[in-house]
C-alpha cells in the first residue's frame, strides 16, 4: 500500500539527523550508530534502536536500515506504531499510529506498513488511519508478531529505507476480558428484558445465555432477550453468560437480578364528561385508552355508587338534581397494575319543560256550556297539570279544574285558562289559551213544529211547538202564505180563509229562555185546495158602484177578504186592479 510522501508526512518532523545519532525529540525511540560515510556513492547503513520503558509500546527491538549517499540524503523518522492489548492468539489489539517512520523527503516517496505473524502476511496499514484493530489468529501461538515500514525514493538512483518492529512471540489463547453482563428493560409481566454481555476478549469468544428465575434456569430461555411471563411475578430474573474459547475452560458471568412486578400503565388522562347536565340528559365519559387496556365504569352521585350505572354513558335522573355526578374508570391489563381514574364532578340542575303546542279550549263558547281545556304538548311528558281560569284576564275564584261551566256572569266576557305543566326534576312551565268571548246560550230544536188540521177554507189549522234543548220558557207564532207573513196570524191556530185557496200555509215558532238567544223553527207547509173557478165577469164600465164595504179594512174585519166580484158587499173600489178579486 503506498501514498505520496507529502500527503503523509507532517512538515514539522522533517529535519536532518547527521553524524553520530538520530533522535526524535519527546519520543520513546532512540537509534545509535557509528559515524556516517561522507561519500558521493550510496552506502548501505544499519541503525539499531531500543525502546524506552516509559511507554508500553510492546516492541522489543527496532531495526532501521537503508542506503545513504551523503549529507543531503539522510534518514529521518518519528514515533513508532504502538500496540495496545494482550498479544495472545485470538485477541484483537489496537494499533495507534504515533508519527510513523519516514524516509527521505523527495518527490515520489511512498510509505507502507505491513504486519506479519511469522512469515505470513496479517495486515497492510489501512489508508494511513490514525488507529485500527489488528486481529491475531487463533492458531498463532508461538509465532513472532512483527511489522515492516518501507519507503523508496525513485529519483535517479534507487534509494530505500526500511524499519522493522518486533513485538515478540504470540502467547497462548485465554480470556482477557470477561465483563459482568447487564440487563435492560422494565421487569414487569409482558415486557422483554435484553442482556448486554459486554466485550469479551479475545475476539472470537463464543457466548451462550441462560435466563434464571430465582437463581434457577428457566426452560428454553437461552436467547439474548427474555419475555417476562405471569409466572415470573414477584420473582427475581437474571441471566448467566458463559464464554467459550477453544480448549480454554469456559467462564461464566451472571448479571444482577431484577425483581418482577406488575407494569405501570402508560400515563392516561382522566375521563372528561360531555353532554347535558340537566334531568334526563345523557353524560358520556370520554377517555382515550391504549390498545389492550380494558375499562370498566362506575358512576357516582355525590361520591356514592349509583346502582346499575356501569356503562360509559349515564342518563341523569330526578335523583341527581342538586347532586354532583362523576365517572370513575378502572383500567386493567394482564401483568399491569390496575389504575383508577376519576372525572371532575359536574353539578346537575333541573331541566325546563318546553311547551311545543299551546293549550286550547274545547266546547261551545256560550252560556250553560261546559268548556274543557286541552293541555297542549311538551318536550317531555308532564306528570301533573294545574289549571286557572280567567274572566277578562282576572282569576275566577275556585276555577282550578280542567273544565268550567259558563255562567250568566260569563256572558259577553273573554274566558281563558292557564295550564301549568309539572314533572319531578324539571322546572314547571305554563301555557295560556287564546281568550274566547262567551255568548248567550243557544236553544236548539230537537224536533220541528208540525201543522195539523184540514187545509181548506174555513178550517182551523194548529201548529205544535216542537221540542227544544234546553226547554224553552216562552213560545210565539207567525203564519205564512206562500212564505209571506199573514198579518195578525200570530197565534198557535189559524183559520183558513178564501185567500189561502191554492196557497201553501206554514208557521214559524219562536222560543225564548233566560240567558239564551231567541231561536225559531219553521213547520212543515200545507197546500190549501183551490176553489171551483167562477167565470170572471167583466168589470162594469163607467158605472158607479153602489152599496158594499166601505174599504178593505172593513172586509178583513168581517173576515171576508179576499172578496170576489158577485160576493155580498163587493165594490169596484175594493178591486184596484180590476181582476174581480178585492182586498187581496
Amino acid at each position: 500500500m503506498g501514498n505520496s510522501w507529502g500527503a503523509f508526512a507532517p512538515a514539522g518532523i522533517k529535519r536532518a539527523l547527521r553524524h553520530l545519532f538520530i533522535a526524535v525529540a519527546s519520543t520513546a525511540l532512540v537509534l545509535t550508530t557509528s559515524s556516517l560515510p561522507a561519500s558521493a556513492d550510496p552506502e548501505f547503513v544499519t541503525y539499531e534502536g531500543f525502546i524506552s520503558k516509559a511507554k508500553n509500546y510492546q516492541v522489543s527491538s527496532v531495526k532501521y536500515e537503508g542506503w545513504y549517499d551523503g549529507p543531503d540524503h539522510i534518514f529521518e523518522y518519528a514515533d513508532i506504531p504502538a500496540i495496545a492489548g494482550a498479544i495472545v492468539e485470538g485477541n484483537a489489539v489496537s494499533v495507534v499510529m504515533e508519527n510513523m517512520l519516514y524516509g527521505t523527503v523527495y518527490n515520489g516517496n511512498y510509505v507502507s506498513l505491513t504486519f506479519f505473524v511469522g512469515d505470513e502476511l496479517l495486515l497492510e496499514y489501512p489508508d494511513f488511519a490514525d488507529e485500527f484493530m489488528l486481529h491475531l489468529p487463533l492458531d498463532s501461538k508461538g509465532k513472532k508478531l512483527h511489522a515492516i515500514a518501507y519507503s523508496s525514493q525513485e529519483s535517479g538512483d534507487l534509494y530505500e529505507t526500511r524499519a522493522t518492529f518486533d513485538y515478540g512471540v504470540i502467547g497462548a489463547a485465554g480470556f482477557v476480558e470477561t465483563p459482568i453482563p447487564t440487563l435492560s428493560g422494565t421487569a414487569c409481566v409482558g415486557n422483554t428484558l435484553s442482556v448486554h454481555p459486554g466485550l469479551w476478549m479475545p475476539e472470537g469468544s463464543r457466548l451462550s445465555y441462560q435466563w434464571l428465575r430465582g437463581g434457577q434456569p428457566v426452560a428454553r430461555a437461552t436467547r439474548t432477550t427474555y419475555r417476562i411471563q405471569a409466572s415470573d411475578l414477584d420473582q427475581s430474573i437474571s441471566v448467566r453468560v458463559t464464554g467459550s474459547l477453544g480448549s480454554v475452560l469456559p467462564v461464566a458471568r451472571q448479571s444482577a437480578p431484577k425483581s418482577v412486578g406488575e407494569c405501570l400503565l402508560p400515563a392516561i388522562k382522566a375521563p372528561v364528561l360531555i353532554g347535558g347536565k340537566t334531568t334526563d340528559s345523557t353524560l358520556i365519559s370520554k377517555l382515550a385508552v391504549p390498545a389492550g387496556v380494558s375499562t370498566s365504569y362506575q358512576w357516582l352521585r355525590s361520591g356514592k355508587r349509583i346502582t346499575s350505572a356501569s356503562k360509559s354513558s349515564y342518563k341523569l335522573t330526578v335523583a341527581d338534581v342538586g347532586k354532583r355526578i362523576q365517572s370513575r374508570v378502572s383500567l386493567t391489563k394482564a401483568g399491569y397494575k390496575s389504575q383508577l381514574l376519576s372525572s371532575i364532578p359536574v353539578s346537575v340542575s333541573k331541566a325546563t319543560i318546553k311547551n311545543t303546542k299551546r293549550a286550547s279550549i274545547a266546547g261551545r263558547k256560550s252560556y250553560g256550556q261546559t268548556l274543557k281545556v286541552s293541555a297542549g304538548k311538551y318536550s317531555v311528558s308532564p306528570t301533573s297539570y294545574g289549571y286557572q281560569w280567567h274572566r277578562n284576564g282576572k282569576k275566577i275564584k275556585g276555577a282550578t279544574k280542567s273544565a268550567l261551566k259558563m255562567s250568566a256572569t260569563d256572558i259577553g266576557k273573554n274566558i281563558s285558562v292557564t295550564v301549568r305543566a309539572s314533572r319531578p326534576g324539571y322546572h314547571s312551565t305554563s301555557s295560556t289559551t287564546t281568550a274566547s268571548k262567551i255568548s248567550l246560550g243557544k236553544i236548539v230544536p230537537k224536533s220541528l213544529p208540525k201543522i195539523s188540521g184540514k187545509a181548506k177554507s174555513g178550517s182551523v189549522l194548529s201548529v205544535s211547538n216542537g221540542t227544544w234543548s234546553p226547554r224553552a220558557s216562552t213560545y210565539s207564532y207567525q203564519w205564512y202564505r206562500n212564505g209571506k207573513k199573514i198579518k195578525a196570524a200570530n197565534k198557535r191556530t189559524y183559520k183558513v180563509v178564501a185567500a189561502d185557496r191554492g196557497k201553501k200555509i206554514s208557521s214559524r215558532v219562536s222560543v225564548s229562555r233566560k240567558n239564551h238567544a231567541k231561536a225559531s223553527a219553521s213547520s212543515n207547509s200545507v197546500q190549501v185546495a183551490k176553489p171551483t173557478a167562477k167565470p170572471k165577469p167583466k168589470p162594469p164600465v163607467n158605472r158607479a158602484p153602489t152599496g158594499g164595504y166601505a174599504n178593505c179594512t172593513a172586509v178583513r174585519n168581517a173576515d171576508a177578504a179576499p172578496i170576489y166580484y158577485g160576493d155580498p158587499g163587493y165594490h169596484s173600489r175594493l178591486d184596484r186592479d180590476g181582476d174581480g178579486v178585492g182586498c187581496e
